[in-house]
């Protein structure tokens, strides 16, 4: 309970375990003061001590017994009807059970006061058991009821309110580890296919392709498993990338511009990646010079990142890139939600992505 509610002070008083027996102890007293007898002295003084003292016994004992009747029937409310009726969405069989406590409540009454107050009716008629007497009589225990099923009720809605926000955040975190996986797999994939074949061709680059995949596993088995890390590393770590993909490809060149006061902006681990993978897949040029360029800088108080890469005379590929791009959108909107901007650009030689995301 105390995990589901968090650090809100005034949902702990109001239904946090600890604060429990504080909740009981004010409603029990609230009710002794409600029902304490209130004894009209002016009115005692014109009857005899005999049947003054009798008067006030009785009123001590009827309300004490109907303290008793009023808890009994409040936390029955509480702790049963409420519950196991209610709750569950029995109406029905709720509102009768409410009825006969009100019905109940009301014969007590009744029946005290015939029993202790039969001295009384020199001040005031004793209540008489009659459809208006009861109606009247049971718009407080109504109150009563309805306060504590009131209570109930919110307590369950706070209580599942929190549980449902905190699947929601479990599915959201679920989805965006599971995205976050498949970037593994899939630069991996690539990766080794170079290594194949380098192996046969060179195998100094060869010794380098595995360095450098070295040091790319290794940030993201131990780094890149935070929520967030410097956007220094993470610009380390794609050069890294592009300098594999450099030992692959003789006729290609890339650059990464910064300013230095972009090292210290924390991202979420891998965000730019899928991005420069979609560069490498669409500038790939057997014939032709080809080439990647990223810049990294802070405009309007967000991060701005764009990537540039030239076409291939031969465009094999659809331009609007596949599940890397989709993998990428979809993480940008459980992170970021509304608070990104996303631009594709393509010409005849250039294609451009831009992406500005919130410090």
């Amino acid at each position: 309970m105390e995990a589901i509610i968090g650090n809100s002070i005034l949902l702990q008083i109001i239904i946090g375990k600890k604060w429990s027996i504080l909740r009981h102890i004010c409603l029990v007293v609230f009710f002794a003061i409600l029902f304490y007898p209130s004894i009209d002295g002016e009115m005692i003084n014109k009857l005899s001590p005999k049947n003054a003292n009798v008067i006030i016994n009785g009123l001590k004992y009827s309300s004490l017994i109907a303290f008793l009747v009023a808890m009994f029937f409040i936390y029955l409310n509480l702790l049963v009807l409420t519950p196991k009726f209610l709750l569950k969405n029995k109406i029905s069989v709720y509102l009768l059970f409410c009825f006969l406590s009100v019905l109940l409540m009301y014969i007590s009454e009744i029946i005290v006061s015939k029993q202790f107050l039969y001295m009384v009716e020199e001040l005031a008629p004793l209540p008489k058991f009659t459809l208006k007497s009861f109606v009247d009589s049971s718009l407080i225990p109504i109150v009563f009821l309805a306060a504590s099923a009131g209570y109930q009720v919110f307590k369950k809605w706070v209580v599942d309110s929190a549980q449902l926000a905190a699947l929601k955040q479990t599915k959201v975190e679920q989805e965006l580890t599971n995205l976050k996986n498949q970037i593994n797999p899939h630069f991996l994939f690539n990766t080794l296919n170079n290594l194949n074949t380098l192996i046969t061709v060179d195998a100094d680059k060869a010794s380098a392709v595995v360095l450098g995949l070295s040091d790319v596993l290794r940030y993201q088995l131990y780094e890149a498993v935070e929520d967030k890390v410097l956007l220094k590393k993470d610009i380390e770590i794609l050069q890294q990338y592009l300098e594999l993909e450099k030992i692959r490809r003789d006729n290609f060149q890339f650059s990464i511009n910064t300013e230095p006061e972009v090292f210290n902006v924390l991202i979420p681990p891998f965000i730019f990646i899928n991005f420069v993978e979609n560069a490498i897949k669409h500038s790939v040029d057997n014939m032709n010079f080809s080439y990647i360029s990223v810049h990294y800088t802070i405009t309007n108080g967000r991060l701005h990142f764009t990537c540039k890469n030239s076409k291939p005379s031969i465009i094999k590929t659809n331009l609007n890139g596949g599940l890397g791009l989709q993998n990428i959108k979809r993480r940008l909107e459980l992170i970021y939600e509304d608070r990104f901007e996303l631009q594709i650009k393509s010409n005849s030689n250039e294609f451009v992505i831009e992406l500005y995301l919130p410090l």
